[in-house]
């Protein structure tokens, strides 16, 4: 989905720097024990440091994400952006110092804090690994200095304000969508509580008359359940004629016409007694959409006999009218 992708997790991608970490301090060690008889011994135990450090670090960062489920708290991320930019500084060192093409790994570290942190710490530790670059190049290799040092600074410098940016508006972005996403599930969740109390039937079908949804109140007013409508493959409309061959035929209409009918009224019989539906249908058809057609129903049967009853008591109280009428126009002339 759209979201997910804008909306990552810092858990999943810090699984990603831990294989990345990984990667490093292998290839690191194992290029050292490639040349160990040319390598100075103080580059061979960097390796060997650098190999061991990784290791433990991720071994205990695995440990406190994934096995223990500690929470991901800031700290434990600027820890582990400060860590990546310290081993990126022990490969630079091993590697040549200014002249190392190993630099281009802080740029990695940058965006790795852009992404996991505010935008003023991704910028400060942008700033750490500015220092620890221009520091291993003056301290660990003085004659390596030069322009290009100060223009690799600013290109350290370029990359982390434009991925701290980008790396802010993403967080944001997230943020906001998550809130939808929160709001749409609790909407779900309502739509659906509603849906299984309701005493109001609630079928949807798709063009070829298979049941896309159907609720609990619905399997009671058609006297079966879902699993019946469609045993052994059956198609669900026809299934439903045998239990309400009126609904079925409304249902039918709506399709063929694609078109949204209100009020209508359709005769059934559930466990033997006779019932009378009040029935409204739906037409969906968006494009790229197959479609669906709903049908909400209710059992009116008391409403119709109530109705019924009153149209009696109306009529009866026209015929006492009536028949009033007519005594007093038969007494009038007996009396005169």
């Amino acid at each position: 989905m759209a979201t997910s992708a804008l909306r990552f997790s810092p858990e999943s991608l810090l699984r990603w720097i831990y294989l990345g970490r990984l990667a490093l301090v292998s290839g690191m060690l194992t290029g050292a024990f490639l040349v160990w008889g040319e390598a100075q011994p103080q580059q061979t135990f960097v390796a060997t440091l650098m190999f061991v450090v990784g290791l433990v670090s991720v071994a205990a960062s695995l440990w406190w994400t994934d096995l223990a489920s500690r929470p991901v708290r800031r700290s434990f991320l600027v820890t582990q952006v400060a860590l990546d930019a310290v081993l990126v500084t022990g490969v630079v060192h091993i590697t040549g110092g200014g002249e190392s093409t190993f630099a281009w790994l802080y740029i990695l570290v940058i965006s790795e804090g852009a992404l996991l942190l505010p935008l003023s710490a991704g910028l400060l530790l942008a700033v750490l690994a500015s220092i620890l670059y221009m520091g291993v190049i003056v301290w660990g290799h003085p004659e390596t200095l030069s322009g290009s040092a100060g223009l690799q600074v600013g290109v350290f410098a370029a990359v982390a304000a434009a991925t701290g940016l980008l790396g802010d508006r993403l967080r944001r972005a997230g943020m906001k969508l998550g809130e939808m996403e929160s709001e749409l599930r609790r909407l779900r969740l309502d739509t659906a509580e509603i849906l299984t109390t309701i005493s109001t039937g609630v079928l949807t079908l798709d063009e070829g008359g298979r049941i896309l949804y159907l609720n609990p109140a619905g399997e009671i007013l058609l006297g079966a359940d879902q699993a019946t409508l469609e045993a052994d493959g059956a198609v669900a409309l026809r299934s439903i004629a045998q239990f309400a061959p009126q609904l079925a035929g409304i249902l039918q209409e709506s399709m063929d016409r694609r078109e949204a009918s209100y009020r209508l009224r359709s005769e059934g019989t559930r466990a033997g007694i006779p019932m009378i539906l009040g029935v409204s249908t739906f037409v969906r058809e968006e494009p790229g959409d197959p479609l669906a057609v709903t049908a909400i129903f209710q059992d009116i049967t008391d409403l119709e006999r109530m109705a019924v009853l009153n149209r009696r008591a109306e009529r009866l109280e026209a015929v006492a009218e009536l028949s009033a009428s007519l005594a007093h126009e038969i007494k009038n002339p007996l009396a005169s």
